[in-house]
């Protein structure tokens, strides 16, 4: 008797075992979830790439006229004449 017990177990689990569900795949709306979440992260991105463009150029333009400004008061040979 107690070794029928242990046998139907074991016939038991391994029969369970032999019929787990197969993976579940990915419904259509957690896919489209999944890329409404990628386009966003990929909209921000760049948008911070083109506010880093725009403040990058602001900066050369802004050392180009700082160098423009400078170049005024510089003295144009080694004779001491300056620039007007």
């Amino acid at each position: 008797m107690i070794g029928d017990e242990i046998f139907s177990m074991q016939g038991a689990s391994a029969h369970t075992a032999s019929h787990r569900p197969a993976k579940r795949a990915f419904t259509l709306v957690e896919a489209m979830v999944l890329l409404v979440i990628i386009a966003f992260l990929l909209a921000m991105a760049v948008m911070a790439l083109q506010r880093i463009r725009q403040k990058n150029q602001e900066d050369r333009d802004s050392g180009r006229h700082a160098q423009s400004s400078l170049n005024e008061w510089r003295p144009a040979s080694s004779n001491g004449k300056y620039c007007t």
